[in-house]
Order: structure tokens, then C-alpha cells, then sequence
């Protein structure tokens, strides 16, 4: 059993268990290393000491100790850091990577930025965007249920927000490439289950928030009969 100890000769033993050795000490002095009588993982407490110079760990034997600083302030510097913690989690959190869409999703920047979001019902998936502010936030919708009913469709919240940018269709009349161009005052992507898309599984589109008014998208739909425009001015 332990017991405070005082010892006379020069150690600053407080703490000794019989056999061992000194299990705790104290002084101005930090044990020179070879010095005996120390356990292994003897704690020595500097009490001269300061900032990352008060504690000491034996990591020798008890014939021949080996005091080493134990770091108490690791001194991580913040100073620099832009980051909030939410938009660390955006980034970091991949437990939540994809996002089921269900029959209807409202989308905001907190919560799914940098997310894949799935057109995942039989009866059509909605998604609607959060308002275009110039956050950079990124949305990239994936088909992974086909939809059997109505259409898989993303959408402005408002009648200011628009759409620009080109969405890659393939044919089924020989794989050509159709390349779809929004309007100046497209505001919605429709996947119809023909025409305009929503014909396999993969299919994708992305969105990005560049500027107050204005999201840009990228894409790659799969079409058949007579191919259409997935683009529309729906909203506003």
C-alpha cells in the first residue's frame, strides 16, 4: 500500500511503494538521468518549473532514470482558422454522404453541401435548392430508383434564382450526345422518365451556388424518344 513518505537525501521522494522505489516526487531539480531509487514511471513534479517544464515522467528503470518532459499544453494554434464548426462538419462528417430525397427534400447549405442526393422514390423525387448567395456550396443529384410516376426534378426556392449551364443527354438511337443549354430564365431540371431523362440509374446532376442569383450545373442524363430539354422557367 502507498503511503506519503518524506525522504532526507536529496530525491524528493512523496510517494514510495517498498520494492519499487519512488513513485512520486518533488524538487527544484529534475533528477539527473542515471540517478537510482526512481520506479519506472516515477511522476517528478518541477516545482521550479513553468510553462512545459513542470512535469516529468521516469521512462528508465529504478537503477537508472531517464526524466523526460511530460508536455502539458500541446499549444494547437488557432489563430489562422476561417472555419466554422458546421462547415467543418459539411466537410468532414462522410457518415452522412448520401441523402435520401424521399418524395420531396428542402436542401440548405448547413446541412447538405458537398452531399449526394438521391432521386430515390418510384413516385418522383422533388428537390428544391436553397437561395443562390455565392457560398460555393456544391449539390450533386444521383438517380438511384428510377422514377415509375411523375418525374425526378430540382428546383430554385424563389422567382429570382436561375440555372445555367449544360447537361449532357444520351440518346438511346445509337448512344449520340445531345448537349442541352439552359435559358437565360431556367430555373428547373425535369426528369421525365423519357424524353428528358430519368431512363437508368446514374444519371447525375450537379449545382453549384456561385453568385447571389445564380447557380451553375453540370450533367450526364440518359434519354429516349423524341429527346427534349431537361431545362425549364418553371418557378419563377
Amino acid at each position: 500500500m502507498s503511503r506519503r513518505h518524506d525522504v532526507h537525501d536529496g530525491r524528493g521522494g512523496i510517494v514510495v511503494i517498498p520494492g519499487r522505489g519512488i513513485i512520486q516526487a518533488q524538487g527544484t531539480t529534475v533528477p539527473a538521468d542515471g540517478a537510482d531509487g526512481y520506479a519506472p514511471g516515477c511522476i517528478f513534479q518541477h516545482v521550479d518549473g513553468g510553462d512545459n517544464t513542470a512535469l516529468y515522467v521516469n521512462e528508465g528503470t529504478n537503477t537508472t532514470a531517464d526524466f523526460n518532459l511530460v508536455a502539458i499544453d500541446v499549444g494547437i494554434d488557432l489563430t489562422g482558422l476561417l472555419a466554422t464548426a458546421t462547415e467543418i462538419n459539411r466537410s468532414s462528417d462522410v457518415s452522412t454522404r448520401l441523402i435520401a430525397g424521399g418524395s420531396a427534400l428542402t436542401l440548405t447549405v448547413a446541412a447538405h453541401d458537398g452531399k449526394i442526393c438521391l432521386w430515390d422514390t418510384a413516385a418522383g423525387t422533388t428537390f428544391t435548392l436553397p437561395a443562390a448567395t455565392g457560398t460555393g456550396a456544391r449539390f450533386r443529384f444521383v438517380i438511384s430508383v428510377i422514377a415509375t410516376s411523375n418525374s425526378h426534378i430540382v428546383k430554385v426556392a424563389n422567382g429570382t434564382d436561375i440555372i445555367q449551364g449544360v447537361i449532357l443527354g444520351i440518346s438511346d438511337a445509337g448512344n449520340a450526345e445531345l448537349g442541352w443549354i439552359a435559358a437565360s430564365t431556367d430555373d428547373t431540371i425535369t426528369l421525365n422518365r423519357t424524353t428528358s431523362g430519368s431512363v437508368t440509374r446514374g444519371e447525375w446532376v450537379e449545382i453549384i451556388d456561385v453568385a447571389s442569383g445564380l447557380f451553375l450545373c453540370t450533367g450526364s442524363i440518359a434519354q429516349n424518344g423524341v429527346e427534349v430539354t431537361p431545362f425549364s422557367a418553371t418557378v419563377a
